[in-house]
């Protein structure tokens, strides 16, 4: 590679493919995709079409696409190529040609101009129309349609997403500026530093969307901040040749795209400082960390010499890691004359020497270099016991990563900076897309540790190998047994995710077969389920004998079909039917399983039902309305079944309840008649206190009760609260609030005084989802925006 000096930096430029081959000659548009992906070039077609060629970076064909009209071409970040008409329609292509969506974003009016602008997630479209109006989408994928509508047609624009994902809009007319946000009118911006006269032409912004290029008329380049406020540098022009874009390779360096045949790279701290590269038909592909710069026959990517390149590989250098470098080099030649040991000694800081030669390594692409680079860090590794070897393997898994995708055959010539900002599983995205799927499970076997990524790449392989097949019509068996077969390489790959994939491309046969073959029970229940065959997932789920397997069938059953259909297909298995009633009393209302059990004239399961209600109402503090309710319906049940005798036993439970709630109530005066009613009656020490209190709240013995709550109370102390409210005092009902310690009494008391934003906050620090719906149904009867809040905090756990 060649450096070459601009100004206090550096550029570097590395000859990565020779011989691609391209005809940019008759190019009308040319976009290369971020991240080394691949290139599209639109040419004439004729009169009345245009032809876009799609290959990779090497100049290999992938596809032609043919359209009618074409006014912008651009790659997303997500790999997919944006085509606008002049009418503003919009098509998106994947790299083989594959149109995956077509939406109209402006009508009647032609498209003056476009930009693609975005994050690093997904990219967004902007145009220009003869109207003098913006319209913008800030996803091309999702597109959501929203509008500024400047009153003078802009000399220059752009938009910036930063990574907030506010959208920003700059506009310029001649030389004033307007900036506004998604949903905000456009502002006039005071820019003391700009021209008085002329026009800006071009903007560019930087990567990070940070810093702004703006190209004056006067071939004067402005660098500002992105919010205008700042002029960082001027910088003037000499040429005069004319100018298609400008932008950025780093804070320091800008390019100067001077079409067909020049680009200028210039210094921002010193417009002396400029380098031209020149070759015939020059396009660009601007990167995060450089440009890839084409022409007829190669692809030279140009980028900025970073610090850690400079320190350690610069000739002169005193840096630690170059001491380590030279020992490296020595033992590399096997000279006799000098050791590695005089450099390594010469080290003073050896953990930052390994730094400093591992961050070379990562900013550097030849593998011959890179393996130099990170033998010296290992050299130093093996005389420090301090540095972590951690981050050293995980950049050479890496390095294996970029090195093999910039292969000729495969012709990705990522770097370490655009792997870290695209993401390993987004590459495993871009092989798949291509079909590069060998590839794909080849680096996720290299850098993953739990298979999943392997399991994606097969699976995207699996579903591309059923559609071929049915495409040449061949059998649900025959696809079946290739892909048993396959599949024998990944014992780790489910065939229940095979079928989910043929179910996906709408081969139902094939998925039934697939299911067959899987062993897991859950997942075959699970995509029985998924394809609509819910008889066989009952009949299935009932043959294994599983409850839980049944409990997931009728959950599913539940949300998709009504109260009807889910019975008869319930009543054809005995055996779910019964499980059904089960989880009808585990996951309903009470007012559902009593339903059930009345139509079906299950009264004995009925009494039943009410007598477990009774008990465990019983054992709580609040026992008495409740519970006589139970009862008495316990007893119509009985009578139903015309069982006096037990309808007797149960209407004499009920009157000895209320009777004995009664007498206790009224002796609360007097604690012996209390205890003595107490004794005899068998009451437990929780009956006996919550008698108490509303006994005395109903005789409104306020100080009495005050005194009773000082006592330790086993039912805490929301029963308080309640007896108060029910006597229409607040005001006493408060004074129990701060004495309730445990948690679940604290939300009933504040709950019950309606304060359920309090409630809502002590159940969520305890993390407890259930009580928080709870919460959330007792107050969304009370307050809409209370229960707006509430729903906000079950939400954030």
């Amino acid at each position: 590679d060649d450096w070459v000096p601009i100004g206090n930096s550096k550029l570097k430029l590395e000859r990565i493919y020779d011989d691609i081959n391209l005809n940019l000659k008759e190019a009308i548009h040319f976009s290369a995709c971020p991240y080394s992906g691949p290139i599209a070039i639109c040419s004439a077609n004729g009169a009345s079409s245009f032809k876009i060629t799609v290959h990779d970076a090497a100049g290999k064909l992938y596809c032609v696409v043919e359209v009618a009209d074409v006014i912008h071409m651009e790659w997303t970040r997500g790999h997919r190529l944006v085509v606008v008409s002049s009418r503003g329609s919009v098509s998106l292509f994947t790299p083989l040609g594959e149109k995956v969506k077509d939406f109209i974003l402006v009508r009647d009016v032609h498209v003056m101009s476009c930009l693609l602008f975005g994050a690093s997630r997904h990219s967004g479209l902007a145009l220009l129309d003869d109207a003098h109006r913006i319209t913008v989408v800030n996803n091309v994928t999702d597109p959501v349609i929203w509008t500024i509508h400047p009153k003078e047609r802009p000399t220059t624009w752009t938009l910036m997403q930063a990574h907030s994902e506010v959208t920003s809009v700059v506009v310029v007319v001649k030389t004033t500026f307007y900036r506004s946000s998604q949903g905000e009118a456009l502002q006039m911006m005071d820019t003391p530093w700009a021209a008085s006269e002329g026009e800006y032409m071009e903007c560019g912004s930087d990567w990070t969307n940070e810093r702004l290029a703006l190209l004056h008329s006067s071939n004067i380049i402005h660098v500002t901040r992105s919010d205008l406020s700042i002029l960082i540098s001027s910088i003037s022009l000499s040429s005069s040749l004319p100018i298609h874009s400008i932008g950025w390779i780093s804070h320091s360096i800008l390019f100067i795209d001077r079409k067909p045949s020049s680009v200028h790279f210039v210094s921002t701290n010193d417009s002396t400082a400029v380098y031209e590269h020149s070759s015939p038909f020059v396009q660009l592909g601007v990167e995060c960390d450089g440009v890839r710069v084409y022409s007829g026959d190669s692809l030279t990517f140009i980028s900025h010499i970073t610090q850690a390149e400079s320190q350690v590989r610069e000739v002169g250098t005193d840096a630690e890691g170059a001491n380590l470098l030279f020992a490296q080099s020595i033992m590399d030649e096997g000279s006799t004359k000098r050791t590695p040991f005089e450099f390594i000694m010469a080290v003073k800081n050896l953990p930052k020497a390994i730094e400093e030669c591992t961050a070379a390594a990562e900013k550097t692409r030849p593998p011959a270099l890179q393996k130099t680079l990170m033998k010296a860090a290992r050299m130093g590794m093996a005389f420090s016991c301090s540095f972590d070897s951690c981050s050293f393997i995980s950049l050479l898994r890496s390095m294996r990563v970029v090195n093999e995708c910039a292969l000729r055959r495969t012709a990705i010539p990522i770097t370490l900076t655009q792997l870290s900002e695209l993401s390993f599983p987004s590459l495993l995205s871009r092989l798949v897309d291509i079909d590069h799927f060998g590839l794909g499970v080849k680096l996720s076997q290299w850098m993953s540790k739990d298979g999943v990524d392997t399991d994606r790449v097969v699976l995207a392989w699996l579903k591309k190998l059923i559609v071929k097949a049915r495409r040449k019509n061949e059998s649900a068996e025959m696809i079946d047994e290739v892909i048993a077969e396959k599949m024998k390489e990944f014992p780790h790959v489910a065939f229940a995710d095979a079928a989910e994939k043929a179910m996906e491309v709408g081969a139902t046969d094939l998925a039934k077969r697939l299911i067959a073959r899987e062993k897991n029970d859950e997942r075959q229940v699970e995509c029985l389920l998924k394809l609509g065959q819910v008889g066989e997932a009952l009949a299935r789920a009932d043959a294994m004998q599983q409850p839980r397997l049944i409990h997931m069938v009728l959950k599913h059953l539940t949300r998709t079909l009504t109260k009807a259909q889910l019975e008869v297909q319930i009543h054809k298995i005995p055996n779910v039917a019964c499980v059904y009633q089960e989880y009808v009393k585990q996951q309903s209302s009470g007012n559902q399983i009593l339903s059930l059990l009345t139509q079906s004239s299950d009264y004995e399961k009925l009494i039943m039902y009410h007598m477990e209600t009774a008990v465990a109402i019983g054992e709580g503090p609040f026992a008495s309305e409740e519970r006589e309710q139970a009862l008495m319906e316990g007893k119509e049940a009985a009578n139903l079944m015309k069982d006096t005798s037990l309808g007797e036993l149960l209407q004499e439970a009920v009157t000895r309840g209320e009777s004995t709630r009664r007498a206790v109530m009224e002796a609360v005066a007097d604690p012996e008649a209390v205890a003595r009613i107490a004794k005899q009656a068998k009451l437990s020490e929780k009956q006996v206190h919550e008698w108490t209190v509303e006994g005395l709240a109903r005789a409104h013995r306020w100080s009495h009760l005050m005194e009773f709550a000082k006592r330790k109370s086993p039912i805490g102390y929301a029963p308080f609260v309640r007896a108060c409210l029910h006597q229409g005092r607040k005001d006493e009902a408060e004074k129990y609030l701060v004495k309730a310690t445990a948690a679940t009494d604290q939300i009933e008391a504040n709950l019950l005084l309606g304060h359920f934003v309090r409630a809502a906050k002590i159940a969520f620090d305890r993390r407890e989802r259930d009580m928080l719906q709870k919460i959330w149904r007792r107050s969304v009867v009370e307050d809409t925006e209370t229960a707006r809040k509430v729903m906000t905090m079950i939400d954030s756990l």
